[in-house]
This record gives structure tokens, sequence and C-alpha cells, in this order.
């Protein structure tokens, strides 16, 4: 071939690729923006974010034992779900039900005290009565001495009295904070909750429970660590 027909040749294909893409660049310019058509109408619009937290219960309550000692039942591990009145843990009893034993024997001695007590005054009464009877029927029967000896006597018999009755009081009181600290050995859930935390192993001192109840629920469980 000769040179002038390369010239020819080459010049033709420049000319070629230069036409196709100017034909191409047109087509892209008319093909235009893609649209979709949907009908109007009312609906609720969905955002997705993606964002790190952690969810948080409405409702926390901590629960922890009133009282000291060496836990021996345990129902309760973490994760677990109660409802209320659901039993969580048992705290030894021993100890406390035998101080309920002592109140309730401290109660029995005060109150008989207390009868003796009474007895002692009613009688003191009679016999300052008896002797203001006989004083005022002849003086020279009792002396004023003696008058002021029964008066006495009924005096002293009667503060003792009284403060019998509030012996009695007294270790009714201590009776009743027995009988409270012995039900604290029992622990029980007082509202529906998951339970979250380490509960206390049995054999263990009681530690400051933790309950947390689910989003959308209460919460409030023990066992040491408990929730709900």
């Amino acid at each position: 071939m000769s040179k002038r027909n390369k010239v020819l040749v080459g010049g033709g294909v420049a000319v070629l690729i230069v036409g196709l893409v100017v034909v191409s660049a047109s087509a892209k310019r008319d093909r235009g923006v893609e649209v979709r058509f949907e009908k109007v109408g009312r609906r609720d619009l969905v955002a997705a974010v993606t964002a790190s937290g952690k969810v948080q219960p409405k409702k926390k309550v901590d629960v922890s034992a009133d009282i000291t000692g060496r836990i021996v039942k345990l129902s309760v591990r973490e994760g677990d779900y109660v409802h209320k009145g659901d039993f969580l843990l048992q705290i030894d009893p021993t100890v406390y039900q035998a101080n309920l034993q002592r109140a309730q024997a401290g109660v029995a001695s005060a109150e008989a005290a207390a009868v003796q007590a009474r007895a002692n005054r009613d009688q003191a009464a009679r016999a300052l009565k008896r002797t203001k009877e006989l004083r005022e029927q002849n003086a020279n029967l009792i002396s004023q001495e003696q008058l002021e000896q029964a008066q006495t006597a009924f005096d002293v018999a009667d503060a003792l009295a009284n403060s019998a009755e509030h012996q009695v009081d007294q270790a009714r009181a201590a009776l009743q904070e027995a009988r409270d600290q012995l039900s604290k050995t029992r622990l029980v859930a007082p509202m529906p909750a998951a339970s979250r935390g380490s509960p206390s192993r049995r054999g263990r001192q009681p530690s400051r429970a933790r309950s947390r109840a689910k989003p959308g629920c209460c919460s409030r469980s023990p066992t040491s660590r408990s929730s709900r």
C-alpha cells in the first residue's frame, strides 16, 4: 500500500471514531432523567437511623435486704422473670426466730408483772380506805402517821402499777419488732420484673439487689441482686 493510501485510511478511521463519540454524547443528552409516578395519598414517612445506645426500663428499683444473715435458699437467677409475690431468697432465720421467742417471753413476763402490780395497788387502796374510815370514826384508833403511811403505800403501789403497764407496752413493741425482723428474712418480688445483677450465692451475706423492668413493664424484685 502506498503512503498516500495509508494516510487516507488513517484519516477515515479518525473521522469514524470522532463521529461515534459525537453520536454517543448526543444520545446521552437526549435520554433525560427517569421519574416514577404514584397516586397521591396519606402515609407515614419512615426514616432508618443507625446509632449506638442502651435500652432503659420505664421503672428500675434497687432492692436490698434490711437485715444481715446467711442466705440459705436462692430461687432466682440473673435474667429470670418473676411475678409479684414470687419467692426470691431466704436468709437464715434461726437468730430472728430466737429473738421472736425471747420477745414473746418478755411480753408474758411483763403482763404477769403488770397483773401483780395492779393487785398490789388494789390492796393498798383498800388498806388506805379502811384507815381513813377508822380515822373518821375515832381519831384515837388511827394516828396521823399511820394514815400518812397508808397513803404513801398506795401512791407507791399506784406508781409501780403504771410502770408495769409501760413495761408491757415496751415488751409488745419489742415483740412487733422481732416479728418484723423475722419477716424480712424471706424476700419476695414486689412487682413483675426481669432479674438483673449478680445474685448472691447460697451461704453468702445478702448484698444490695438491683431490679430492672423490661421496657414497657414495671420493675422490682430482689435476690441480693434481682429485678423484674
